[in-house]
């Protein structure tokens, strides 16, 4: 069977319901409802007060915040320990500073030997 071209349906004369002005099709029976505000939005008419609070309420049990990191202190006493309090805004213990400036005297001496084997 060959192909045959039926149009765009662009050029029928006769407008929907919705295009020419009237209301048929939409059902207000469900407003105050998520789905009465979609009917709104479908038929392109002003969404009435109750399906907009449906509508914030719908979103609202849809959203769900994600859940606070818990700052764990079982690498307390190390570089990583050090790294979750800054992470997590957490004042450092004394332990994680002294690893922190341990790790940084090695770190400068390692770079300090680098740069004079460069050179």
């Amino acid at each position: 069977m060959a192909y045959q071209y039926r149009g765009t349906g662009r050029d029928v004369e006769e407008p929907t319901p919705i295009r020419s002005g009237k209301l048929t099709g939409f059902d207000p029976s469900a407003c105050g409802t998520y789905a009465g505000y979609r009917r709104h939005r479908k038929h392109n008419i002003p969404a009435c007060q109750d399906c907009k609070d449906a509508q914030a309420a719908y979103s609202r049990a849809r959203y769900t915040p994600a859940p606070k990191p818990v700052f764990r202190d079982d690498a307390c006493g190390t570089w990583a320990g050090w790294q979750r309090h800054i992470k997590y805004d957490v004042e450092p213990c004394e332990p994680c500073r002294a690893a922190t400036r341990e790790y940084q005297r090695i770190w400068r001496a390692t770079r300090k030997q680098q740069r004079a084997r460069a050179a």
